[in-house]
């Protein structure tokens, strides 16, 4: 599906409803061992499901101009710090790599050409007394084809000393050129159920005291990403939303993934206004006697 289309974007919830949470140093540890282990921390919020075969963390970056990307790796453990200076080799991973991670998850990402980004660091030193060391990597969107969906695998080769870890040795990143649309927003909307009004929605990802939405773009893959859209009442959450805007006309196509009922609420003009970047929405999914309908405004209020 090409985007020169449509400019594609999905709506997910704040870290809370993510179905993977952050690692911490105690998650990656065997039980029963008391070592610490050398791996990559997390640079972002993990966005693969939980028992995937490598965690995928997502990223997007401006067109128009390089973006460097900090990964570090970490001495991870109950230990404070490391007890000597640790080498720690690194390289970029394999095209096998990102078709296990396919044939793993059912996704169709692509291994990021070459050209795209500057990868120099391949050696960083976890020094005495420290607990991490960055590696940074350049990424420039303009050489990205933004029909693909590309990830780019990273391992760590091997350690000077210590535990290489078993679980995070390996990381997934998946690569992503930003829209015009990415950032977050502020929410207002209801569901109706069954023709009872439903409560305000006042869900997770609270900014300044009101309820917020993060648009990410989307690519081809249009899983690529953990995404949500529940509310509090139990009023039939709705995970992967989506939305797609035709540039031209700024009318606004409501989906959802893994719901094949939900469509736009015929008669009501969903589409986005560019003045004001403001999201007018409203869609319905469902069968009688269990319909919902929901209208929602999502005004931009920052990064």
């Amino acid at each position: 599906m090409k985007r020169n289309i449509y400019k594609a974007l999905s709506l997910f919830v704040a870290a809370a409803s993510l179905t993977s949470c952050l690692k911490d140093d105690s998650l990656v540890l065997d039980p029963e061992k008391t070592h610490n282990v050398i791996e990559f921390a997390n640079p972002s919020q993990i966005t693969s499901p939980s028992g995937s075969i490598y965690p995928l963390y997502t990223f997007a970056y401006e067109l128009g101009k390089t973006s460097t990307q900090i990964v570090e790796v970490s001495y991870s453990g109950a230990e404070d710090s490391a007890p000597q200076d640790i080498t720690v080799n690194l390289a970029v991973g394999t095209a096998a790599q990102v078709e296990e991670y396919n044939d793993d998850q059912h996704t169709e990402f692509t291994l990021l050409p070459a050209a795209a980004y500057q990868f120099t660091t391949t050696s960083v030193v976890i020094k005495k007394g420290e607990k991490r060391a960055s590696v940074p990597i350049v990424f420039n969107p303009d050489l990205f084809d933004l029909d693909e969906a590309y990830a780019l695998p990273l391992q760590i080769t091997s350690v000077s000393s210590g535990v290489l870890s078993g679980n995070f040795n390996v990381i997934m990143m998946s690569i992503n050129a930003k829209n015009m649309f990415e950032g977050t927003y502020q929410l207002k909307g209801r569901i109706t159920r069954n023709s009872a009004a439903g409560p305000d929605l006042n869900l997770g990802g609270v900014r300044d005291g009101k309820a917020t939405r993060y648009l990410s773009t989307l690519g081809q893959y249009q899983n690529a990403f953990a995404t949500g859209w529940r509310d509090n009442s139990g009023v039939g959450g709705i995970d992967g939303l989506n939305v797609r805007v035709d540039p031209t006309t700024w009318e606004a196509t409501v989906t959802a993934t893994g719901n094949a009922t939900l469509k736009n609420t015929a008669g009501y003009n969903s589409h986005y206004d560019p003045a004001t970047r403001t999201f007018y929405l409203a869609y319905d999914w469902g069968t009688a006697p269990s319909t919902r309908l929901a209208v929602d405004t999502l005004v931009y209020v920052g990064p």
